[in-house]
């Protein structure tokens, strides 16, 4: 649903403790059809573009309005590393929900195809209609707080 306020889509950010439920309440959200879920980007999803607006986030407590956009449209993209099943029909998207089922397991399985399931399942980048839910779990010895993340500077950073 576009954010009448700023004129963008919105960003949910779901963030808890491993075994806390995050994954299940993710999934209730990700039932909607106007919302896109990447699981665990944060910890997942790696390119040099993405780590240096992180990087930047980390530092700076903030991103410009052109990072900003960057960032979300990247974590938009169906990345096989961060889309998880079950797939629910999607008002943005053509193709039924199984099919984009088979095509994530035959790219997990098999490790090609990722960006034929990227250009396939990731929305228009012009299309706002959508939010974006973007789910991560922080612990102390993850990934993504040895990376110098915290639960404060996630909090703290200004979208």
């Amino acid at each position: 649903m576009l954010d009448t306020t700023t004129g963008s889509r919105r960003l949910i950010f779901l963030l808890g403790t491993p075994r806390s439920g995050t994954t299940w309440l993710a999934a209730i959200l990700n039932s909607y059809a106007d919302v896109v879920y990447s699981h665990e980007p944060l910890t997942q999803l790696h390119s040099p573009a993405i780590d240096s607006l992180i990087a930047r986030l980390k530092t700076e407590g903030r991103l410009s309005s052109a990072d900003r956009d960057l960032l979300l449209n990247e974590w938009c993209q169906a990345h096989h590393q961060c889309r998880r099943p079950p797939f629910f029909r999607k008002r943005f998207q053509l193709a039924p929900a199984w099919l984009q089922m088979a095509c994530w397991t035959a790219v997990r399985l098999t490790g090609r195809g990722s960006a034929l399931f990227r250009h396939l399942f990731s929305p228009a980048l012009d299309d706002l209609s959508y939010d974006l839910l973007v789910k991560d779990t922080w612990k102390p010895s993850s990934t993504a707080c040895s990376r110098g993340w915290s639960s404060s500077s996630a909090i703290r950073a200004e979208w």
